[in-house]
């Protein structure tokens, strides 16, 4: 799944695989959302991995966030 223009999907972060120029985000949304390698960083991703967090794209512009609740 890739994240449509002003879409946010929101889950608790289980793990991220790198691959072929892009980083597939698995959520617990039973959500795989691909996004080009380098729109975030890697390593702030690992260190939300068992938070939930939501995942906005605006034009091509990936932002990550923690959901407090």
């Amino acid at each position: 799944m890739i994240i449509q223009n002003t879409h946010e999907i929101i889950g608790t972060l289980t793990d991220i695989i790198s691959e072929d120029g892009q980083m597939k985000v698995l959520i617990s949304a039973q959500k795989e959302i691909m996004i080009p390698e380098g729109a975030v960083s890697l390593v702030e991703l690992k260190d939300l991995i068992g938070r939930k967090i939501g995942i906005i794209n605006v034009d091509g512009d990936y932002t990550i966030r923690i959901v407090r609740r």
